[in-house]
């Protein structure tokens, strides 16, 4: 009853400001896929960068792990990619806050290829970058569709898919940035649903197929280039966000923004996959668990508690996760092991 005091209080105010209109998205699913179940799990923390002695680390999101066996990530608020090595030792730092080549302005979006490279882009100017695992710039390229994008797979040599937030949300480009393909939404939700709504993370399986989980909804997807789309829901339920649209009028022209009425519940804060599981790092009522999934079936298999500080992970396939840690409020970057049978 609160909630809905505050929803139309809100309207109300709005609507002294000029025109609004309410959106509501219906549900991917309207049930989780069943009840969770823990597999009891300790962890070793094997490494961790960053807390009260660091003075790189300030705002860490999309981290990922290396082939060698190292993590990448990037920081939000300097603009700065980092790459640890397998120890933990920094290997290299890479960017500069700019517009001119080889600088940045809103980098939200980082992947490491099978083969090792870095790649990411920088939606503030346009760019796609690929680095060396040595950090050096190997490439360079204006997209020739720039739009903002918070998300990108490597969908096989010099084919990258960016998750963008236009519908439909998803572009493949290659390594020049030119647009090879938009790829339309699987589900008719989208259409009735803002960039806000539709928020989420993807990651690549294998060649020419990827995942994509909603970040605020209850859904995931396997998508490939050869037409696959297939659905499932999380094993936990989680609504879509209601947002409001408010449009108001100075002299002829019209200004519309979209904003969510509260603090939405996340779901998918993360996904990783290891070999043909798919390993999605969940908020909901329980604020952080690892769920995992059968890619191949879309069958929820079992559960990991994790540290409800925990903000993002990739699984690294040996037993090993890396993760974003904001306890007592100081960022950190920290391998961690589970002590725990991962192929049970």
């Amino acid at each position: 009853m609160k909630e809905s005091i505050q929803y139309w209080w809100l309207l109300a105010v709005l609507s002294a400001c000029g025109g609004t209109e309410s959106m509501s998205a219906v549900n991917l699913w309207h049930e989780g896929a069943g009840s969770r179940e823990h597999l009891p799990v300790e962890y070793d923390t094997l490494w961790s960068w960053g807390a009260l002695t660091d003075t790189i680390l300030a705002a860490p999101g999309h981290v990922t792990g290396t082939p060698s066996g190292g993590v990448v990530w990037v920081d939000f608020q300097t603009q700065r990619v980092h790459s640890l090595d397998a120890s933990g030792r920094l290997s290299w730092s890479w960017g500069a806050i700019g517009q001119g080549p080889g600088e940045v302005r809103d980098v939200r979006a980082l992947t490491v290829a099978p083969s090792g490279e870095v790649i990411l882009v920088d939606s503030g100017n346009g760019r796609l970058f690929v680095l060396g695992e040595d950090g050096v710039t190997l490439n360079e390229a204006r997209l020739e569709k720039p739009a903002y994008v918070d998300g990108i797979a490597v969908l096989g040599r010099d084919r990258y898919l960016l998750s963008t937030d236009s519908n439909p949300p998803w572009m493949i480009v290659d390594g020049n940035g030119e647009l090879i393909a938009r790829v339309d939404a699987p589900w008719d939700g989208f259409d009735r649903m803002t960039f806000l709504q539709w928020n989420g993370d993807v990651t690549r399986w294998k060649d020419g197929v990827w995942v994509f989980g909603f970040g605020y909804g209850n859904g995931w997807f396997v998508l490939g280039d050869d037409g696959t789309s297939r659905s499932y829901p999380y094993v936990e339920h989680t609504d879509f966000p209601p947002v409001v649209r408010q449009r108001s009028r100075n002299g002829i022209r019209v200004r519309t923004v979209t904003s969510l009425l509260s603090r939405p519940m996340s779901s998918a804060k993360s996904l990783s996959v290891v070999g043909d599981t798919l390993v999605v790092l969940f908020g909901g009522e329980a604020g952080s668990v690892l769920d995992k999934y059968d890619l191949s079936t879309g069958a929820y298999l079992y559960s990991h508690g994790v540290a409800r500080s925990v903000t993002k992970m990739t699984a690294r396939g040996d037993g090993t996760y890396a993760v974003i840690d904001y306890k007592d409020l100081f960022p950190t970057v920290a391998v961690l092991r589970a002590r725990a049978d991962e192929d049970r």
